[in-house]
This record gives C-alpha cells, sequence and structure tokens, in this order.
C-alpha cells in the first residue's frame, strides 16, 4: 500500500523539519521508518549517507528494536529492487553498517552519550546503572535521613504544624515517605520548584526536606559509581551545554523523535541541545531541518514520570506558524464507528488542540465495517462448532464484500480472516476442521508459532547450510516429514562417515548403493541440493533470499506441503 499525501509529505520532506501529529492506526511507525530510511539511502554527489549520523529515538526498547527490524527489512527490499545495479552495491554496504545505527531509547542514548565523555559529563568512567530496585531504597534511606535532619532544626510549633500537614495531606503518615520519594522524582523531571508552591511555612519545610533527600540521594549514587535513569538525562543535558556540545552536535545530521507526547522537560533540553546550543528558539532548531518529532497527544500516558503533553503541543503551535506541521489523519486500523466516537470523546478532553481522525480502513461490508461472526454451539456439542466454524470461512469467501482504503473492490483472501478462541487449548481442533476443508492457517499460540513443526524445519535446513559440523541439525532436517529418511538408514551414515553433515553437502553417489533404497534416496537428494543451494548463496544473499530461491530452484514449498500440509505451508509462508 502506497504512503497516502500526508504520510508523503511527513516522511519525505527530507530537507525541512517535520512536527508529525499521528494517531493509533495512522502508519506512524511505517512514516518513521521510511523517513529514516530515505535519510540513510539518500544520495549526495554519489556518496550514500549510511546509518551513522541519523539518529533515532523512541521510547521503549521494543519500539527500538522493531524499528531496527523494520529498516532492515524495508532495506532488503530496496537491495533487491535494484539487484545487479550500482545502486544495489551501495545499498549493501549500508546494510553491512547498519549494526551501527544510532536507533534507540532515550535512556542508551545517555548513557551512550556521556560513557564517551564521562569526565565533562562528571560522572565516573567506570559508572554503572543501579538497578530499579536498589533505586527505590537508597532513595527511601535518603528521605528518611533528610526528614529527621531537616525536623531537628525546628521549632517546637513548626514540628507540630508540619506533622499536622503530613497527616491532612496524606491521611495516613506512613504514606510520608512515598509521596517525598514520588516529590524526589519530579525534581529531575519538572525542576526544583518549591514544594506545592510553598514558599514559606509548611511549603518550604517540605521543600528543604525533599531537597535535601535528593542532595544525600545523589552523594550515595556517587559513592556506588553508579546512575539513575533521571541523572544520566540530567548529565547528558550539562554534558551538550559544556565545550563538547558542539563537537557532539557535529556528529548528527538527521535527529527523529518518537511519542514526544510522553517527553519532559529534561528531556526536551536534551533533544534542543542535540540540534543547537541551548537557549536557541524553536524557530532556529526547526530552520536547521533536522528535527522530525511525531507523538499523538491523545495516548500521553505518563505523566506519573514527568511526561508534560503541553511540551509538545507547544511545538504542534510553532510548527503550524513555519509551516512544519502534517496530521496524519488517516486511520488504517480502527472501525469508523470507533474512530467518530473517539473524534467525538477527544474534541472536548483537548479542545482546540485536537485534530480528527478519518476513516481509512480496509472494510468488508458497505457500511465501512469489519464483519464480525459469533458463533456457538450447544454444550455437549462442541465438535459440530469447528465444523462449523470452516463451512463460515467459506461461506464469508465466497459471499462478502471486500473494499480497500480508497474504496476499489479487491478480493478477499484467507489472511482477510481472524478466528479467535478463548484458549490456547481450543486452537488445535479449529486448525484441524480448518485443514479438512483445505484452508490454510497460520497458528499463534502466545508465542508458540516459532515452536512449531515448519519453522523448526527451516532452522534445521539453515543450520546445516551455515555450519559444516552440525550432525544434530542434518539429522533434524533429514528425519523431518519433509524428507523422511529411516532413522536405520541415518545411523548407518553416521558410522560410515563420522560426520551426518558431510553427507549433506558432498555429492558422493556411492552412498545410494550402501545405504538407500530408491524412493528414499530421492528424499536424501532433495535435501542435500537444498542444503548446497544455501551454502552456495550464504555469503552473498539473506536468509530471505535464499529460502525464495529454494522456492523458485528447488520447489522448497512442495517439500514443506508434502510434510507438514496446509497449515504448515501457511507457517512457511509467513515467516
Amino acid at each position: 500500500m502506497q504512503l497516502d499525501d500526508r504520510q508523503s509529505i511527513a516522511a519525505g520532506s527530507l530537507d525541512r523539519s517535520m512536527i508529525v501529529t499521528a494517531g493509533a492506526g495512522s502508519g506512524k511507525t511505517r512514516v518513521l521508518v521510511e523517513r529514516y530510511l530515505k535519510l540513510i539511502t539518500r544520495e549526495t554527489k554519489g556518496v550514500f549517507a549510511g546509518p551513522e549520523r541519523v539518529v533515532a529515538i523512541t521510547f521503549t526498547e521494543k519500539a527500538a528494536s522493531e524499528m531496527r527490524i523494520r529498516v532492515e527489512r524495508s532495506l532488503r527490499q530496496l537491495i533487491m529492487d535494484d539487484k545487479g545495479t550500482d545502486r544495489s552495491a551501495s545499498l549493501k554496504c549500508i546494510m553491512e553498517r547498519l549494526p551501527q545505527a544510532r536507533i534507540s531509547t532515550i535512556d542508551s542514548f545517555c548513557m551512550n552519550l556521556i560513557r564517551k565523555y564521562p569526565l565533562h559529563a562528571g560522572v565516573h568512567p567506570e559508572f554503572s546503572v543501579i538497578e530499579p530496585g536498589d533505586a527505590k531504597q537508597l532513595k527511601y534511606d535518603s528521605l528518611k535521613e533528610a526528614l529527621a535532619t531537616v525536623t531537628g532544626t525546628l521549632g517546637v510549633s513548626e514540628r507540630d504544624e508540619l506533622g499536622r500537614s503530613i497527616t491532612e495531606a496524606c491521611k495516613n503518615p506512613s504514606n510520608f515517605i512515598k509521596v517525598m520519594e514520588a516529590r524526589m522524582n519530579s525534581k529531575f523531571t519538572w525542576g526544583a520548584e518549591p514544594y506545592d508552591g510553598g514558599a514559606s511555612g509548611v511549603g518550604l519545610i517540605l521543600t528543604r526536606i525533599r531537597d535535601k533527600a535528593i542532595s544525600l540521594y545523589i552523594e550515595r549514587l556517587g559513592r556506588l559509581k553508579s546512575l539513575d535513569f533521571a541523572l544520566m538525562e540530567d548529565r547528558a543535558v550539562k554534558l551538550l551545554a559544556c565545550e563538547m556540545g558542539d563537537e557532539i552536535r557535529s556528529g548528527i545530521d538527521y535527529l527523529l523523535v518518537d511519542e514526544y507526547q510522553d517527553i519532559n522537560v529534561i528531556q526536551d533540553r536534551l533533544i534542543r541541545g542535540l540540534i543547537l546550543p541551548e537557549g536557541s528558539t524553536m524557530e532556529e532548531i526547526i530552520a536547521t531541518g533536522k528535527l522530525f518529532m511525531v507523538g499523538d497527544l491523545k495516548q500521553s500516558i505518563y505523566r506519573f514520570r514527568g511526561a508534560e503533553p503541553k511540551i509538545f503541543e507547544a511545538w504542534i503551535e510553532k510548527g503550524k506558524s513555519t509551516g512544519n506541521y502534517v496530521n496524519l489523519e488517516n486511520n488504517y486500523r480502527s472501525n469508523p464507528v470507533l474512530v467518530e466516537f473517539n473524534n467525538r470523546l477527544f474534541s472536548k478532553l483537548l479542545g482546540g488542540t485536537f485534530e480528527e481522525s478519518k476513516a481509512g480502513r480496509l472494510c468488508f461490508d458497505e457500511n465501512g465495517c469489519a464483519l464480525v461472526h459469533v458463533l456457538a454451539s450447544p454444550k455437549n456439542e462442541k465438535g459440530l462448532l469447528y465444523d462449523k466454524t470452516a463451512e463460515k470461512v467459506l461461506e464469508i469467501l465466497k459471499n462478502s464484500k471486500c473494499r480497500d482504503s480508497e474504496g476499489a473492490p479487491r478480493k478477499l483472501s484467507y489472511r482477510d480472516i481472524a478466528i479467535l478462541t478463548p484458549t490456547n487449548s481450543g486452537i488445535d481442533p479449529y486448525a484441524e476442521a480448518l485443514e479438512r476443508c483445505g484452508i490454510p492457517a497460520v497458528i499463534y499460540k502466545s508465542g508458540e508459532f516459532y515452536q512449531s513443526d515448519t519453522v523448526a524445519f527451516v532452522i534445521s535446513l539453515l543450520s546445516v547450510a551455515l555450519n559444516d559440523s552440525d550432525d544434530i541439525a542434518a539429522y533434524q532436517l533429514l528425519a523431518s516429514p519433509a524428507y523422511r529418511v529411516r532413522e536405520a538408514t541415518l545411523a548407518s551414515l553416521c558410522i560410515y562417515t563420522n560426520s551426518l553433515s558431510s553427507c549433506l553437502y558432498s555429492e558422493n553417489d556411492d552412498l545410494r548403493a550402501h545405504f538407500f533404497d530408491d524412493g528414499e534416496y530421492g528424499d536424501f537428494l532433495r535435501a542435500r541440493d537444498a542444503v548446497i543451494k544455501c551454502r552456495a548463496t550464504r555469503n552473498s544473499h539473506s536468509t530471505r533470499e535464499m529460502l525464495e530461491l529454494l522456492c523458485e530452484e528447488n520447489d522448497l514449498e512442495k517439500d514443506v506441503i508434502s510434510g507438514y500440509g496446509r497449515r504448515g505451508i501457511a507457517n512457511f509462508r509467513s515467516l
């Protein structure tokens, strides 16, 4: 599916900074990956940019990992599309440099930055990152000591007033430490504002307790040669403000930031400081053309960690005024009824900052809604439900209409249909019923897909091809349902050759007379040919390319369907 007009602007305006709002289902990750890919494959005077000078910051490790996977997959596709050209050779060089891609969470980025410049960042060169549980205990101990220290300097009336305030604010005085711990966390994200705005009286006392606790906490971390995540961000900001800031900025041509609605004050200062020195205005930063940020105010969920959505709001307003803003308005995931409800709800919650989404999803009926069928059976006739479900799938394929996001007719396929069951244990009977009706299905069981027989078969094939001495993988491959070599034959081969895997990459026709009957030898030859083909291309092709070549030239899919049936071939194709 092609990028829509707004997605194309967000992904393709490479010489302009872009402030992007993107709701659920709007293709945000795709746009982020597409822009990143365009930047690292951008050609200037015959030279490709590469990944070393493009920084992408995500909010979670999972998001960073997903982005890396998507970038690699898209880059491989570009290489295949340009196969045999000079551009393909250059893209392969970029692929080799991809492990050095600077795609990470903001915490990981800060850690790598201050590890490179520890003395300028004011940290121990061999610092460690404290575990969250240990940090919590350290804060608790620091607060207890700070409370004792500060209250020891108070008069009787001040202590009494403090005690009454604590009881009123916390209901249970034992919760005071938890409340103060939250205030400690806010110090690093919202700045050192007085407690509850109090510049005198109890508010000032509580501010003193908090600040003393923070001082003790940092002291203790220092003795342990440790930092927590908030302090790493703080030190990274200080690093960018010193004489090394220009050197760091000179190594970044483009900066992409995801989930900006959950950014806090310190992190925003960090992002700004990676583009221009501290004190630079939003207009000046946008004018560099280096910054890309994307977020969704409706999805801000980290206020408890200091996230401040108003920061992103300010960038949005500035982007609108400078012509560097785009809203990805089409929701390609949700039912139009849900999109309409979402618009009504958030227009009231967010007011003037809210921008409506439009339903742009694939739809299956004339009203633009996905068809949902709930199938049930009498309590004692559960077996009938499985066949009934398979029959319903065939009926849907025959009778249901299907249109793409632009309204054009499209043929309904098996992959457009999903079957949900209450438990993992109930999946197999449905799969068996689908197979009886000739319906291919991919089974997802809470991570069990990669433990399926078909995947194990592919892994054994690739293992033998990549490791000349992997006899266990050779045994698994030959004994698999795809090739069905008898255990007695395999045992004899092991004794005769001393290495079962060697039989799969040497064309020794003497083996036939000694060990195989006619039918079995044909199966063995198919396995051997597949391994030899993989070995010949293992240094020049990706895993995906090797498997595609085996399907084209060795008819590997025939072996898979012969050994693992329709379900197996569906799993194989989904790899």
